[in-house]
């Protein structure tokens, strides 16, 4: 059971991860949790 909590906990750091050094690399830079997965899209206006 132990071992399961820790895969778990395994993946989503590694996630969590993968998806801040994505944003890195795209140049978007790093996003505090309050401030939502992509806060560059408040701002943005949709199409009509």
């Amino acid at each position: 059971m132990v071992g399961g909590w820790l895969l778990g906990l395994a993946v989503v750091a590694l996630t969590a991860w993968a998806f801040e050094a994505w944003r890195a690399e795209v140049g978007r830079g790093h996003a505090e949790v309050s401030e939502g997965l992509e806060p560059e899209l408040v701002d943005a206006h949709p199409e009509p």
